[in-house]
């Protein structure tokens, strides 16, 4: 991954739209590892820096990093692409626990 410039992987996150799902999958598994494995690290440190004094949970900090992305694509019409191509590799998308936990709570209008 270290070889791509962040233009080059930008193209490649944005075929989690794709309407092929062996395409979209595929950018899905890159998306994950690169977004939101490599890069989640510095999101952390991120978000720690910001509130020091309320633990966010891991969880709940992907969830919004794949809203984010989700929004600045502005891809409304094609959001069951982008689920369907991270199901199988993002396992937060079906931990309804944490999913429940980030809508009740305040987190969403940070």
């Amino acid at each position: 991954f270290d070889v791509l410039e962040n233009a080059d992987c930008e193209v490649v996150y944005q075929l989690v739209f794709a309407n092929n799902r062996n395409i979209s999958h595929a950018a899905g598994e890159f998306l994950h590892k690169k977004l939101l494995t490599e890069d989640l690290e510095e999101v952390l440190k991120e978000h720690r820096a910001q509130r020091h004094t309320r633990k966010i949970r891991e969880p709940h900090i992907i969830l919004k990093e794949l809203l984010r992305f989700f929004l600045e694509n502005e891809v409304s019409e094609h959001g069951a692409y982008m689920v369907d191509s991270l199901w199988e590799t993002v396992e937060v998308l079906r931990d309804w626990k944490s999913m429940t936990e980030l809508l009740l709570s305040d987190e969403l209008g940070e």
